[in-house]
Parts: structure tokens; C-alpha cells; sequence
């Protein structure tokens, strides 16, 4: 006779073995009795199935749903987890992967328009940014364009304004110089007009990108045309 052992946990079926006589029950009892252990049965587990494991449970093997090792996606956010335990796959999740910009129809992911929208247009403000402070040339001066760097060209501005015979002490992106008024109001205009084309730029593509009528078209705009250099 054999026994068929199981997990304590889960009750899943984990091997066999000719089951061993006891022999002081044997001995009362006049017929061979064998021994079980814990957690072992002589029940007889059905045949293995694909996608599924044996397990022992309320006295009957049944056939439990095994994903273990598949890499489900919730389907609120598409963020993947990878199941360890018997069962079903929980509900809210799909075995099917996620596509660009996912979003679950019930059935299936498909690409969210509008996520990839502002996807693009997040990109296009941080490429602003990114050449509204790089800085420009006036006259041969390299000046700073970060934010710091424009408020402290108005506040010179307005100095002057109020001074305008003193020259002004600048620390440029290429060190010490004395500028006068007039010089100081060149690059007041300059900074002010390469910060406004740069926002003109990015209001040109942003209406471009709002245009755009497919996901596909989204992907491949490029952000970076047109810019003031």
C-alpha cells in the first residue's frame, strides 16, 4: 500500500512511499495495519494537471489553480508583482503585459491618448526649463539665464534706473566686468527676450503636441525643434 504525504500549509501533494506495517496494531488486531503518518494520506491524488497542483484538503484531493512564477499586472496601474501561492490570479490583476501608456479596458490594455500626452508635454516643460537657464551671449558676455541669475539682472535694472551714472560690478559666467547702464539695459532686453521666446516655443509645441490625434504621433514629436539659441 502507499502513502502520499502533503504539505502542512498548503496541503499540496509532495511525494509517496510504500506505506511501513505497524506491528503491535497488526498483533491486536490479527490483520495488517500500516502506518500514516502526519500529513500523509492513503487517498489516492488524481493525475497531475497542466496549470494546476494536487492538494489535499478537507479529507479530498482537489486540483488548485498553480501561477506560481507568472508575473501578473494590477490593472489599475500596471504595476507588475510576481506570484509565490497557489490560487487563482486575484481579481484586479490580468497575466496579459501592459503596452505604452496602459489602460485596462476590462478585457485589455490599450494606449491612454491623454496619458501620453502629458507625458510629452511634462517633457516639453523640463526642456524648456533646461534652455531657458542655459545661458546667452551678449556682446561677447556670457550671462547666466537661471532664475536666480534673471531676478538679479532685474534688480540691477531697476538700480540703474535709480543710479544711472554708477557703473554696475557683474559677475558673468566668464568673471568680473563693469558695465554701464546702457550696457546693463542690452542685457536686461537680451535675458528677457530669450526667457519669452523660450515660453513662445514651448506654447507653440504645446499647441502642436494638443493637436495630435494619436498616441503614435505623440511618441515621435520632437520637442526639441525651433528653439532660440
Amino acid at each position: 500500500m502507499q502513502i502520499y504525504y502533503y504539505d502542512r500549509k498548503t496541503g499540496e501533494y509532495s511525494g509517496e512511499e510504500a506505506a511501513q506495517l505497524d506491528p503491535l496494531e497488526s498483533i491486536k488486531t490479527g490483520a495488517s495495519v500500516f502506518m500514516v503518518p502526519a500529513f500523509a494520506t492513503i487517498a489516492v491524488p488524481p493525475p497531475q494537471q497542466e496549470g494546476y497542483a494536487r492538494c489535499f484538503v478537507g479529507g479530498n484531493w482537489v486540483q488548485s489553480e498553480d501561477h506560481r512564477g507568472k508575473t501578473i499586472y494590477n490593472t489599475a496601474d500596471a504595476v507588475p508583482i510576481q506570484i509565490t501561492e497557489l490560487g487563482p490570479i486575484p481579481v484586479g490583476y490580468t497575466t496579459l503585459p501592459p503596452c505604452a501608456y496602459p489602460k485596462w479596458t476590462g478585457t485589455q490594455w490599450v494606449s491612454d491618448i491623454e496619458q501620453a500626452r502629458q507625458n510629452k508635454l511634462a517633457q516639453l516643460a523640463a526642456y524648456r526649463y533646461a534652455r531657458e537657464t542655459a545661458g546667452i551671449n551678449v556682446n561677447g558676455v556670457t550671462i547666466k539665464t537661471d532664475r536666480e541669475s534673471q531676478a538679479m539682472v532685474t534688480g540691477a535694472n531697476l538700480f540703474s534706473d535709480l543710479n544711472p551714472d554708477t557703473l554696475i560690478d557683474w559677475k558673468g559666467a566668464s568673471g568680473w566686468i563693469q558695465i554701464s547702464r546702457e550696457m546693463l539695459t542690452a542685457i536686461g532686453q537680451a535675458v528677457g527676450a530669450h526667457v519669452q521666446a523660450c515660453f513662445s516655443r514651448e506654447k507653440e509645441h504645446t499647441m502642436a503636441i494638443l493637436a495630435l490625434a494619436t498616441v503614435e504621433e505623440i511618441e515621435v514629436y520632437d520637442i526639441t525643434a525651433g528653439w532660440p539659441l
